[in-house]
């Protein structure tokens, strides 16, 4: 054997050993979630999302989104006391819903 043929086996066995040290086994699968978001004249409003979920609107706009759950949901936006808005919405996986509130 020569010092190239020597060489390459080293080389190729560096490699071998290299890319064999990344393998990573199992499924990875990010969290399912959906998002709302208010426009109008939604701050301060009480929002119910189903029977489990509620918050208060702090932020208005497409980039002040809430997360909820993906799924069928009855949303309830309350105002000073008063209901002004309810909506069942089916709501994807990793989708946005605009909500405007009156």
């Amino acid at each position: 054997m020569n010092i190239k043929s020597i060489s390459l086996i080293i080389l190729l066995s560096i490699f071998t050993l290299m890319t064999g040290c990344g393998y990573k086994e199992g499924v990875t699968s990010s969290e399912r979630v959906a998002y709302l978001y208010f426009t109008g004249n939604a701050k301060g409003a009480e929002v119910r999302v189903g029977k489990d979920t509620h918050f208060t609107v702090k932020k208005l706009g497409v980039n002040e989104q809430y997360k909820v759950s993906p799924g069928k949901h009855l949303i309830v936006v309350i105002q000073d006391g008063k209901v002004v808005v309810k909506r069942n919405l089916l709501l994807g996986d990793g989708q946005a819903r605009e909500i405007n509130v009156p």
